[in-house]
């Protein structure tokens, strides 16, 4: 019976272990990069990211994020598409954002493709 009782704190630590591990593994996630721009009055800044998640159970994906924001973490709009059949930019690098000269809309250049948001709260 003790030995029944070892073997199975045993195991249960070992499991308890790996899960953390595994837990510390994808605690940072989503992680990536990307690049931001002011609106032209300075009320609203416009955010676009290259973003790759993890499961806790192995799963991955890749996506990108497009924001519009006023104040602290205030978002306006939000927008994520899943990775496109060509791959992924690095929103870093590459791509490029334009405000409309009265703020109205926000312009994301990427790849020959041009993703327009509406700045309406």
């Amino acid at each position: 019976m003790k030995k029944k009782v070892i073997i199975f704190t045993v195991l249960a630590v070992l499991l308890f272990g790996a899960a953390g591990y595994r837990f510390l593994q994808v605690l940072p996630y989503p992680m990536g990069g990307g690049q931001y721009k002011e609106s032209p009055n300075k009320q609203f800044t416009a955010h676009a990211s290259s973003l790759t998640d993890r499961s806790f159970f192995g799963g991955e994906w890749r996506y990108y994020e497009f924001t519009i924001e006023t104040g602290p973490r205030q978002i306006v709009r939000r927008l994520v598409i899943n990775e496109p059949p060509e791959g992924m930019i690095g929103w870093r690098d590459e791509g490029t954002i334009q405000w409309a000269a009265d703020n109205s809309t926000v312009t994301y250049s990427f790849r020959g493709t041009q993703l327009i948001l509406t700045n309406t709260p």
